[in-house]
């Protein structure tokens, strides 16, 4: 995000999950006072992640989504990704096309790894907030968007 605002809430979630843990009513109005800046810089897939995050965290009291695995996303439009390239500079296509899917389900979702620590997960996804244009992050996000869907669905 561009906003300072923003990026300072945001360094103040990250203060807040390293000091206290998921505290999940603290958190989630957090959030919930971090999306209006998403909106407002336009920008979808994070207004997504944000509200989807709170939601899960109200609904399951925890979060149980695990960092995105480094293996390289597939990624069915990804010619749509990135615009504009000079060679020098891209810049990365944020909107929610719903076109483009990662393949994730349920029942992988379910098997968490015995080193799985919620708040890493829940820390990293926070901090991939800060820098939405880095083409990594952004892919990043939507892997815990469809996450976070599917484990919720």
């Amino acid at each position: 995000m561009e906003n300072k605002e923003a990026k300072k809430r945001i360094d103040n979630i990250l203060k807040d999950i390293e000091s206290n843990g998921i505290v999940i009513t603290t958190l989630v109005e957090q959030l919930q006072e971090l999306r209006p800046y998403a909106v407002d810089e336009k920008i979808p897939l994070l207004a997504k992640v944000i509200r989807l995050t709170f939601e899960h965290l109200e609904n399951n009291e925890g979060f149980f989504i695990p960092i995105p695995d480094d293996e390289p996303i597939e990624d069915t439009d990804s010619e749509n990704d990135i615009e504009g390239n000079t060679g020098t500079e891209s810049s990365i296509n944020l909107t929610d096309n719903k076109d483009t899917k990662t393949e994730v389900t349920a029942p992988e979702i379910a098997e968490l790894s015995e080193d799985f620590d919620p708040i890493d997960s829940l820390s990293y996804l926070i901090s991939l907030m800060k820098d939405v244009k880095n083409k990594i992050n952004a892919t990043d996000l939507r892997a815990y968007c469809n996450a976070l869907i599917a484990y919720d669905a």
